[in-house]
C-alpha cells in the first residue's frame, strides 16, 4: 500500500485514540499506540497479510483461493541452476501472501463422527472434588478395562511432546512417548490420545478402553467435529473408535492422579527427544501462534525505533511495547490522565506552560515549580513519606521511587489518593479559576432565609 493511505489509516486510529484517552492535543502520536496498545497501521496491515496468508492455506482444496495459491513449475532446465519441475516465484500478491505463514498440512472438510460413549465434563466442579471422585471411579473399574492417560507438554524453547501410559488393574502395562515439530500443547494432546488408543488396541483389542484426557478443547474434538489443527490425529481416533469400545473421560489435571501425572512426565521427556522427521510441517494452532509472535514482533521493533525521539519514556525505561492491553487503561480517567501526562510531560507542566507561551500558574503551592517528578520531591507530599505505598521493587532513593511507581499504574492511583496531589497540593490552575467563578457566581440565599426564620416567631 502507497504511504499515503498507511498514513490516513494513522490518521484515524489516532483520532479515535484521542477521542478515548484523556491526553492533550499535543501529546506525541507515537505515545499514543503506545499507552492504548493499538497496532499501528503498517502493523496492523501487515498482521492482516499475514492472517489472510493462514486463511488461504486452511481453505478447501477445492475453494478458488487455494487454485490461485498454487505456483507454476518449471517446464526446462536453466544453465545448471534451475532443475526442471521447480517452482517458478510468486507471481500475485495473494501467492506471496499464501508463503508468508508456516506451512501446515491442508484441513479436510469431513463431517464429525459424534461417538456414543458418554464424556465427564467439568461442569464447574471443583476439581480436587472431581479428583476424588475420578480416583474412586477408575479403583471400582473391572480388572479387564484398560484405562490410558495422556498428555501434552511444551518447554520453555517451545518444543512440544507427547506422552501416554496404559493401566490394567491398577499396574502400568505400557507406555509410549514423542515429539512433535512447530505446534502447540493442543496438538500433543490430540497426538497423545491417538497413540494411545492405537497401543490400547494392540494390547487388548476387545477390551473396554478408557482414554482419559485433561484439556476439554481435546475432548470436544474427539467426540465432535474434528478441529483445524492436528485433524488427521483427531479424524484417525474417531475412525479407530468406531471400531472398538472407547469411552473418552476427563481427568483433572495436576490432582495427584497417578496416571494423569505419569503421562505428563513422559511428555515433558517427549519434549526433550529428537524428532521423527525434521521435514514434517507445522500446525495449523501453531502457525497461528506464528503470526501472533511477529505482529508483537514487529510493534516491538517500531517502539524501538520510535523510542529515541520521546526523552521521557526512555529515561523511565519504558522501553518495551506490548499489544495487550495495558493495565492503566482500568484506572478511572482522571488518574489515568495525570499518569500519562507524567509519562509525556504534556500536561500542567512549567515547562509544558513555557513553551506554548501560556499564562496559568507553572509553581506549586510549596513554592517549587512544576514537574512532573515534583509529585514526589515536593515538600509537602515529604511529609507523609511513611504513608506512601510500597512497590514491587525497593528504591534506594527518591528518583528511583519515581521511576518505579510511573511503572506500576496501581500504586501510582493509590499514591495519589493518598496524598490527594492534584487536588489540594498541587491543582492545575484553570481548575482552580473555574471553581472559584463558579462559587462567586452562585447566589447567597442561605443567610437572608435563616434570618427570615427567625423574624417570624416575633
Amino acid at each position: 500500500m502507497q504511504a499515503e493511505g498507511i498514513n490516513k489509516i494513522d490518521e484515524t486510529i489516532r483520532n479515535a485514540i484521542r477521542a478515548i484517552l484523556p491526553v492533550w492535543k499535543t501529546t506525541p502520536n507515537n505515545t499514543l499506540y503506545r499507552d492504548t496498545g493499538v497496532p499501528t497501521a503498517r502493523v496492523a496491515l501487515e498482521d492482516a497479510r499475514h492472517r489472510f496468508g493462514l486463511r488461504i492455506q486452511a481453505v478447501h482444496k477445492d475453494h478458488p483461493l487455494a487454485a490461485r495459491a498454487q505456483r507454476e513449475m518449471w517446464k526446462k532446465r536453466f544453465h545448471n541452476r534451475r532443475p526442471a519441475g521447480a517452482l517458478k516465484p510468486p507471481q500475485t500478491r495473494l501467492q506471496r501472501a499464501s508463503m508468508l505463514p508456516e506451512t501446515f498440512p491442508r484441513p479436510r472438510q469431513a463431517l464429525g463422527k459424534c461417538l456414543t460413549a458418554a464424556v465427564s465434563v467439568t461442569n464447574n466442579r471443583n476439581k480436587k472434588a472431581a479428583a476424588k471422585e475420578f480416583q474412586q471411579w477408575q479403583k471400582d473399574l473391572p480388572d479387564t478395562h484398560l484405562v490410558a492417560f495422556s498428555d501434552g507438554s511444551q518447554d520453555e524453547k517451545g518444543a512440544v511432546g507427547w506422552g501416554y501410559a496404559i493401566y490394567r488393574d491398577g499396574r502400568k502395562i505400557a507406555q509410549g512417548k514423542g515429539r512433535l515439530g512447530i505446534a502447540e500443547v493442543f496438538d500433543g494432546e490430540a497426538e497423545g490420545a491417538r497413540n494411545a488408543l492405537k497401543r490400547a488396541c494392540q494390547i487388548d483389542a476387545g477390551a473396554q478402553i478408557h482414554i482419559c484426557i485433561d484439556n476439554t478443547s481435546v475432548i470436544a474434538g474427539l467426540l465432535g467435529d474434528a478441529p483445524t489443527s492436528s485433524q488427521d490425529a483427531f479424524l484417525e481416533f474417531q475412525e479407530i473408535a468406531q471400531a472398538v469400545a472407547v469411552n473418552v473421560r476427563w481427568a483433572p489435571g495436576h490432582e495427584d492422579i497417578e496416571g494423569n501425572e505419569e503421562a505428563d512426565r513422559l511428555a515433558k521427556e517427549g519434549t526433550k527427544m529428537l524428532m521423527g522427521n525434521p521435514s514434517i510441517s507445522a500446525t495449523y494452532a501453531a502457525a497461528k501462534r506464528k503470526i501472533r509472535e511477529t505482529r508483537d514482533r514487529h510493534f516491538r521493533d517500531w517502539w524501538q525505533e520510535a523510542l529515541p525521539r520521546h526523552r521521557s519514556y526512555h529515561a523511565l525505561d519504558l522501553k518495551t511495547a506490548t499489544l495487550k492491553c495495558p493495565r492503566e487503561l482500568s484506572l478511572p480517567r482522571g488518574i489515568l490522565h495525570h499518569l500519562l501526562a507524567c509519562r509525556s510531560t504534556h500536561g500542567d507542566f512549567q515547562s509544558y506552560h513555557r513553551r506554548f507561551n501560556h499564562k496559568d500558574a507553572t509553581k506549586c503551592t510549596c513554592g517549587r515549580i512544576k514537574t512532573p517528578e515534583h509529585l514526589v520531591f515536593c515538600r509537602k507530599v515529604q511529609r507523609l513519606r511513611s504513608q506512601w505505598p510500597q512497590l514491587k521493587k525497593e528504591p534506594q532513593n527518591d528518583r528511583e521511587y519515581w521511576t518505579e511507581l510511573i511503572k506500576q499504574p496501581e500504586r501510582f492511583a493509590v499514591f495519589l489518593e493518598m496524598t490527594r496531589f492534584y487536588e489540594k497540593i498541587c491543582p492545575n490552575a484553570r481548575t482552580t479559576q473555574t471553581q472559584s467563578r463558579t462559587s462567586e457566581s452562585r447566589p447567597r440565599t442561605s443567610q437572608p432565609m435563616e434570618i427570615q426564620e427567625q423574624a417570624s416567631p416575633s
